[in-house]
């Protein structure tokens, strides 16, 4: 039985695994092609999201196995490290994304496009609907770590929202706004970082 549940915690997180993915493509190529910062600091978080799923994969996978001779008390702690190094890998994003701010050109104009916002709102409403269900198969497995985790892709989507608000003004000729709201978004990375180290 014990297996059985980790087999099912390890199959949400390859679904949110894959939704990471087309995130990440999706916020890449429109940060890219619009020139928001603001954008493509959410793609960083996206993919800081991605490593969070292997690595809290790999930990499921490793925290299921019996003690054996080096670890008498089981492999539960290997959970402990993993959330360790995700809040170190998150602490270095946020870094990554002030930095880009602090170099950004600022001559450099952000267009939008309908294409561009379809796909964003398609992202958007993706992350949406997959918190909502991981937080359903975390009540239903009793997962701390997927309950965790479903609150981690909720306040990603509301970073997306913070990124997808920074990219339309920044195209409506506010741009120092764009940057504005990228720091916002290496602040609530900074905020998720805290919380997994507390």
């Amino acid at each position: 039985m014990p297996n059985q549940r980790a087999r099912a915690v390890r199959r949400v997180l390859l679904v949110e695994g894959i939704g990471n993915v087309v995130a990440v493509t999706a916020k890449v190529a429109v940060g890219l092609s619009t020139g928001s910062l603001a954008l493509l600091s959410d793609a960083l978080h996206s993919g800081a999201d991605l490593a969070n799923n292997v690595l809290a994969w790999l930990t499921v996978r490793v925290a299921e196995s019996p003690p054996d001779d080096e670890h008498q008390y089981g492999h539960a702690k290997f959970e402990t490290l993993a959330v360790f190094v995700l809040g170190t890998l998150m602490g270095v994003l946020a870094i990554e994304i002030l930095l880009g701010v602090v170099r950004r050109d600022e001559d450099a104009s952000i267009t939008t496009s309908p294409v561009a916002l379809a796909v964003v709102g398609g992202t958007l409403f993706m992350q949406f609907v997959i918190a909502a269900w991981q937080a359903g198969r975390a009540r239903a497995l009793g997962s701390e770590l997927l309950r965790a985790d479903a609150a981690h892709t909720f306040v990603d989507s509301l970073t997306t929202l913070v990124a997808l608000a920074g990219w339309q003004l920044g195209a409506r000729g506010l741009a120092w706004l764009d940057g504005v709201l990228a720091v916002g978004v290496a602040a609530l990375v900074v905020a998720l970082a805290y919380g997994l180290f507390k």
